[in-house]
């Protein structure tokens, strides 16, 4: 079956959410696909359905959430990207809870956008909350690092990763 890019099929009053429309198999994508629809139903102005700011979480130990574009899709899509990257191994909660195996990336856009990431930590799935909001709204990493985090919280490793960008910036101002 064909569907157009607001779930529509060749008849335009018949619809499609959920695992019919192909595409990834989850509860929370039929939730898109069914916020697609209202939307559009009850606006004039159409929304298509995108999957640029998805994410999904491998329940796993340790657990993999992965947000966004992914590497391959950015270079498909041509699109200039920086690559954050931050291992656990000196994140002090991380070391206290015995994780600091554990690793996070993120790609951010010239504007310091969030395009896409991965974190592999237990409780990956909550830690990327925070990333998926900034992203969602359109926010810059900016936003996390002016964010005083209490210690030892375990998403102190969000501004730990985006730090980088601004150390990176400090740095070039002195050489």
């Amino acid at each position: 079956m064909l569907l157009d890019k607001y779930l529509r099929s060749s008849n335009k009053r018949v619809l499609f959410a959920g695992d019919a429309v192909g595409g990834p198999m989850f509860t929370h994508a039929a939730e898109l696909h069914a916020s697609v629809i209202l939307k559009n139903f009850f606006s004039p102005f159409k929304t298509p359905i995108s999957f640029d700011k998805f994410s999904w979480v491998t329940f796993s130990f340790p657990e993999i959430a992965t947000f966004g574009l992914s590497e391959e899709n950015l270079k498909r899509k041509n699109l200039r990207y920086k690559v954050l990257k931050k291992s656990f191994s000196d994140d002090d909660r991380a070391l206290t809870d015995r994780y600091s195996n554990s690793k996070i990336f993120v790609y951010i856009d010239k504007k310091r956008r969030i395009l896409g990431g991965s974190i592999i930590a237990p409780n990956a799935g909550e830690l990327v909350q925070e990333f998926l909001l900034a992203m969602n709204a359109n926010l810059t990493i900016d936003k996390i690092f002016s964010k005083i985090y209490p210690y030892p919280a375990a998403s102190r490793i969000n501004k730990s990763v985006v730090s980088s960008v601004f150390a990176d910036k400090l740095n070039s101002n002195f050489n």
